[in-house]
């Protein structure tokens, strides 16, 4: 590696790490980070063969990503359970991705200035906090790592092509599969690097070498076969947990609308990377006018790159890779209640940089003026990520700026209510809870949470909870009975949970889970005689079943 290179690396690494040093004081935060570290039975206790099969024959939280889980498993054997070394493990990830997205378009371009620009801009960019920042998004910095190293793989294999080394892109790409099924599109991206700037298209280095194009589509059937799978596994993981949103909750036109709108505010974001949150509530119905400007002006950029194609290339597979890195998150297919996320942006993201940069480079005749001003612009967003982090310190921080960046974020008010539940702040909890029913009524959990809040002060309205089982259970009281008393025996209201768990058995009374907690909680107030009872049913309903 020559001077020059070395020089680029160092400052990139530099400016990865400076930007985002505020998540190492950063704790866990309540939203998802504890089931993918300390909370996780599987994973609290490290690496382990029985903890590995875990990871590959789980759906736990709706995904398949058993290499992510593994990474996790790693870093409580390495560090423990504080939340430093995590973020550590995040940062570091984070800062190589920049490296190697400069190696690979160095490796195709050759151009020094336009590769550290869109690295630069990829390491610190404030729409990727999110995905550096959240412990729980650690399944987002590694799928992008495979990914990346799944690219500079196959530029290798295309300059030497030879069965060991595409067998080697393979499994690079099956592993960028297994930290995020988000990589489905990886394949797409590889004809985009085979158009620009390799031009495979026309040069025939393929199989087929009078029929490039053709020859280029079979050389990816395989990685679309694992595209495929990796779909299904996800598709079923997802139905299986019930992330999937239902038509009937969410229509397909406003879903197609929110796409639309997406797109566009993605760009938006990318120019000013302000007002960011960690949840983005659906928004008001926007104006039939507005839609259709929006989509107009998607269209009219697709038309500008695709007249552009011979003398700017890079501007068509920038925007192609845009475009198509983000279907399988544009939330047509609905998983979970956000619009959009920033952590959607992470590998997209990289196709408008490259865009800007080509770009700039073109337009920008004195490259010392070119490289001026991308020197300031990153300097500019280093401040910005910096402070975004800093929002990532604690639950509290997190969600009081979600409320302060965002309008009508029930989420946010949920959480923030739970945080404050935690610390005995009840009456705050109430007022969190309270906003979040107001602009989400039928919203299963903070009904549910109003309910326990107020059951906190002594003042229990069992119309949330009333409201809690009709949403969540369908009516099944006995379910939202239990779920309450196993609430309370995981946090050592062991009267409490006795209470409810008898409320539960007495209208299920051959649910032989309930029976079995009936005990544990009953063994802990000392009723030694009824904790046996409760314990023999429990088994005599098991043996029943078998």
């Amino acid at each position: 590696m020559g001077n020059r290179l070395l020089s680029v690396v160092l400052l990139l690494a530099a400016i990865a790490v400076i930007a985002y040093s505020p998540v190492l004081n950063n704790d866990f935060v309540s939203y998802d980070d504890y089931k993918y570290t300390t909370g996780n039975p599987f994973i609290k206790d490290g690496l382990s063969v029985e903890a590995v099969k875990w990871a590959f024959s789980t759906f736990y939280f709706s995904n398949w990503h058993p290499i992510t889980w593994i990474s996790h498993m790693a870093d409580i054997s390495i560090y423990g359970f504080g939340a430093r070394g995590h973020h550590l493990t995040s940062l570091l990830i984070h800062a190589i991705n920049g490296i190697l997205l400069f190696f690979l378009l160095y490796s195709l371009t050759n151009k020094t200035l336009e590769c550290a620009i869109v690295a630069a801009l990829f390491a610190v960019h404030p729409l990727n906090v999110e995905s550096v920042a959240w412990v729980a998004e650690r399944k987002n910095v590694l799928c992008a790592f495979f990914w990346l190293a799944t690219l500079i793989a196959y530029v290798s294999y295309v300059r030497r092509q030879t069965l060991g080394r595409y067998l080697f892109v393979l499994w690079l790409f099956s592993m960028a599969l297994m930290s995020k099924p988000m990589a489905v599109t990886l394949p797409f991206t590889l004809l985009l690097i085979d158009y620009w700037p390799l031009g495979r298209f026309k040069s025939g280095q393929t199989v087929l070498k009078n029929h490039p194009t053709a020859g280029l589509a079979a050389e990816k059937i395989p990685f679309f076969l694992l595209s495929v799978i990796s779909s299904v596994i996800t598709i079923y993981a997802q139905r299986q947990e019930g992330a999937v949103i239902s038509f009937d909750k969410l229509p397909l036109a406003t879903r197609v609308v929110n796409a639309i709108m997406s797109y566009a505010g993605y760009i938006g974001k990318i120019f000013v990377p302000l007002r960011l949150a960690v949840f983005y509530p659906y928004a008001e119905e926007k104006s039939p006018v507005v839609i259709v400007s929006t989509a107009l002006v998607l269209i009219m950029i697709t038309g500008f790159v695709i007249i552009k194609k011979k003398n700017a290339p890079y501007l068509l597979m920038g925007w192609l890779w845009y475009l198509g890195t983000l279907v399988p998150v544009i939330q047509i297919m609905q998983v979970g209640a956000a619009s959009m996320a920033d952590r959607y942006m992470y590998i997209p993201a990289i196709g408008l940089f490259i865009m800007i940069a080509w770009g700039m480079a073109a337009i920008i005749s004195f490259r010392r003026f070119a490289a001026a001003a991308g020197i300031a612009a990153i300097i500019a967003l280093m401040f910005i990520t910096a402070r975004q982090a800093g929002y990532w310190r604690d639950s509290a921080a997190l969600y009081t700026h979600a409320l302060d960046v965002t309008e009508d974020n029930y989420l946010a008010h949920n959480n923030y209510g739970q945080v404050l539940m935690k610390q005995g702040r009840f009456d705050e909890a109430i007022v969190q809870f309270k906003a979040g029913l107001e602009i989400m009524p039928s919203n299963d959990e903070l009904n549910y949470n109003m309910w326990q809040a107020l059951s906190a002060k002594g003042t229990p309205d069992d119309k949330y909870l009333l409201n809690a089982a009709a949403i969540w259970f369908h009516g099944d009281m006995a379910a939202l009975y239990k779920k309450a008393g196993i609430g309370y025996f995981n946090k050592k209201k062991y009267n409490d949970a006795v209470e409810f768990l008898l409320k539960s058995l007495m209208i299920n009374k051959k649910d032989a889970e309930g029976f079995n907690y009936l005990g544990m909680a009953l063994q802990e107030t000392g009723q030694l005689k009824e904790a046996a009872m409760a314990f023999n049913k429990a088994a005599a309903l098991i043996k029943a079943k078998d």
